[in-house]
């Protein structure tokens, strides 16, 4: 009966050598590319979320530089009523014209005059000639500041005169109004 536990010993130490073999091959060719392939995915997992992050902050400044975009193209709209791209000489005559008669102020020359190109903008320059009483002059001084278009009056020449029955205006004046028009394109 000895030789069976023998046997039995011999067996036991080939099947636990087989065992240890097979665990070895399962670690080695299964196990170790499973984990390296686990390692890869959460590397990549991280990376994905990384990702994902960045676009949510993106997303979130999104609506803010649409909000902000909004608020730059009524900037623009704005600066482009005060310094448009183009001279617009009728609507200016219109303008001025209108605001001469609210003030009583007789133009007697309104000469435009060459554009005078600068940095950024243009000048539009106009010579007018009017007679009028002093304080509707500065009346329609007042007005053409008030426009929303930027417009600036210079080199002024005012003349005293005797007013008449037929003409009461007692100031004749000579000035450039100057309107600018944007230079980009």
């Amino acid at each position: 009966m000895a030789a069976i536990p023998e046997l039995k010993k011999e067996h036991l130490i080939a099947g636990g050598v087989g065992l240890a073999v097979c665990i070895a091959l399962v670690v080695l060719y299964v196990y170790k590319p499973t984990l390296k392939q686990i390692e890869v995915i959460q590397v990549e997992l991280k990376e994905r979320e990384s990702k994902l992050r960045e676009a949510e902050a993106a997303a979130k400044r999104l609506d803010q530089l649409k909000r902000d975009l909004a608020m730059v193209e009524v900037a623009v709209k704005e600066a482009e009523r005060q310094l448009p791209r183009d001279k617009e000489v009728p609507g200016l005559i219109r303008i001025i014209t209108k605001f001469a008669e609210q003030v009583k102020i007789n133009v007697s020359n309104f000469t435009p005059m060459g554009v005078q190109s600068q940095a950024y903008f243009n000048e539009v320059p106009f010579n007018l000639s009017v007679t009028a009483n002093y304080h509707n002059l500065g009346l329609f001084f007042s007005e053409i500041a008030q426009v929303e278009r930027i417009m600036n009056v210079r080199n002024l020449s005012l003349n005293a005169k005797m007013p008449t029955p037929e003409d009461p205006t007692d100031v004749t004046a000579n000035f450039t109004i100057v309107t600018y028009t944007f230079k980009g394109g």
